[in-house]
């Protein structure tokens, strides 16, 4: 933001300036984990399985031992997981799955706002689901929370 604002206020056109990316190299999504419940944080039995999806880049989640407390925010979010892929489907399904690991799942009756057609269709933006809802997918959670 700094450097934008430097640049309107010495006229610099930005218009002028060459494009450096041309083409998208990969997609990108950032998981910001939800906590529903207080507690001392026991064990991340599921951590594994997330750190093996084709996407999976990085992470950055509580350790055990941890006071998990009901997430309100991206400030109060127990962990980060960062999955990147070329192929959005793989993206997606591996977004899919971390959700089920947490314990939440897209909100089936969510729909995409409109887009006035001006993007071409994009199976992650088609399928994103903007709101949560509890789920159960029968392989435990991926926050063992002593509460």
């Amino acid at each position: 933001a700094g450097l934008s604002a430097y640049g309107l206020a010495s006229g610099t056109d930005f218009d002028e300036l060459p494009d450096r990316y041309k083409e998208l190299k990969t997609h990108v999504f950032q998981v910001f984990l939800v906590s529903s419940c207080h507690g001392q944080l026991r064990s991340l039995p599921r951590l594994d399985e997330v750190r093996q999806l084709r996407s999976w880049h990085s992470d950055a989640i509580v350790s055990p031992g941890a006071l998990m407390k009901p997430t309100v925010d991206g400030w109060s979010s127990p962990g980060i997981v960062s999955l990147l892929h070329a192929d959005p489907t793989v993206l997606l399904a591996d977004y899919t799955k971390v959700l089920h690991a947490s314990g939440f799942r897209g909100n089936p009756k969510w729909e995409p706002p409109e887009t006035r057609g001006q993007e071409e269709p994009n199976p992650v933006t088609q399928n994103l689901n903007g709101e949560l809802e509890f789920y159960n997918d029968g392989l435990g959670v991926l926050f063992d929370v002593d509460v």
